[in-house]
């Protein structure tokens, strides 16, 4: 089972994949120098050790190694199989693996905690949710300094980021609150690809989909007979304190730890539960993160953004000419977008649009008055990204 994940994320490491913005952002920082690189990332909202990965190693070399070593940690962690068949085939857990940020290397920190207690400042050091970490692994009395510093570090950035300030969108509602919650277990069910769509794309759906999502969370009708209690404390305090003090970072990237409980708490609760018909409910659970996964290998995207910057980019550069104009962006950037030189062309724009297509068009309307063009053409790359053409 274990050699399955390796190859499934061999695979996906070897694949095309453009990054999004905060993956951008990772690697910009990651670039600067030593002392510059500390100073913003003192001033975001991540602790540092992420980065420093980052700076000595390649982006894309980083979560791949990490998402290698959870596999094996895994299997050192427990022997029951069918953990490590869903974990080597879950979307979740593979999209962990592939994408430059910090959460890939929380998740092995946290793993690595649960047998080693040394482990827990560098899971804390990784990203202030690792913080909970505390809550699977041994305590010592020095985690003492560790929490302290790290509540500091919190303090510091909160204020210097004003996290809490009312337009930063922090608000608490039951509805969205909720929805969030259903978005989680939706990812750690493996349907990643469902996580963020807006109520009119969920409605939009084919039934298929649909019941790809049902599928997803089936797992949750083995909670119930679950009975590891310290995986019930890791899943349920940090989305629990989440849920009512930090809503907006109630997303399963962040909390990667709660996934591995909740993984755990479902085969227990598989095991002990005496409906007949168990196995097919698992069966089918399997195969909707098959299906979800099969998903994320055609796809140029992670599942979560769906921002194709990559073929955005080659449409630019086939299509713009010596007198066209493209307007910045900093991720078609990346991907060495050509700047014509402008002379009375038409203008390009590599956009990261908006899941309301109305908001897109507000917007488009208003580049046609600021670059004074009477009229624009759009091409939808992805599902988040379009190549506009204002003449």
């Amino acid at each position: 089972m274990a050699v399955l994940g390796y190859i499934i994320r061999l695979a996906y490491f070897l694949k095309e994949r453009s990054i999004w913005g905060d993956e951008l952002w990772t690697i910009s920082v990651s670039d600067l120098g030593w002392r510059d690189m500390f100073v913003a990332v003192f001033n975001d909202v991540h602790p540092p050790l992420a980065f420093v990965f980052y700076k000595l190693f390649h982006y894309q070399v980083v979560p791949f190694i990490s998402g290698l070593v959870c596999l094996w940690l895994i299997t050192k962690i427990t022997k029951d199989r069918l953990i490590w068949l869903i974990f080597s085939i879950s979307p979740y857990f593979l999209q962990l693996g592939g994408e430059a940020r910090g959460y890939g290397l929380l998740l092995m920190f946290s793993l690595m905690a649960i047998k080693w207690s040394w482990a827990f400042p560098l899971a804390s050091l990784t990203e202030h949710y690792g913080l909970f970490v505390v809550l699977w692994t041994k305590w010592k009395k020095w985690m003492w300094i560790v929490v302290g510093a790290s509540l500091c570090l919190i303090a510091y950035q909160t204020k210097t980021e004003q996290a809490f300030a009312p337009n930063r969108g922090f608000d608490w509602s039951l509805m969205s609150c909720t929805k969030k919650l259903v978005g989680l277990f939706l990812q750690f069910g493996g349907g990643v690809g469902y996580s963020f769509l807006t109520k009119q794309q969920a409605i939009g759906l084919s039934v298929w989909n649909k019941l790809l999502i049902v599928s997803s969370l089936l797992s949750m009708g083995f909670l119930p007979w679950a009975r590891d209690k310290r995986m019930w404390k890791m899943l349920v305090i940090p989305i629990g304190v989440l849920f009512l003090l930090y809503p907006i970072r109630l997303n399963a990237r962040y909390i990667p730890f709660c996934a591995v409980a909740y993984l755990f708490l479902v085969v227990d609760g598989y095991r002990r539960m005496p409906w007949r018909g168990k196995h097919i409910l698992m069966t089918v659970y399997i195969c909707a993160n098959l299906l979800s996964l099969g998903w994320m290998f055609t796809i140029k995207t992670d599942p979560y953004h769906r921002e194709d910057y990559i073929t955005a980019v080659k449409m630019v550069n086939a299509y713009a000419k010596q007198n066209d104009g493209v307007l910045y962006n900093p991720l078609a950037e990346f991907y060495k977008v050509k700047h014509p030189e402008y002379n009375g062309g038409v203008w390009w724009e590599t956009y990261q649009g908006n899941p309301d297509l109305d908001t897109n068009i507000k917007h488009w309307n208003l580049k046609l008055i600021e670059l004074k063009k009477s009229t624009y053409s759009t091409e939808r790359i992805s599902d988040l990204v379009w190549v506009i053409c204002y003449e």
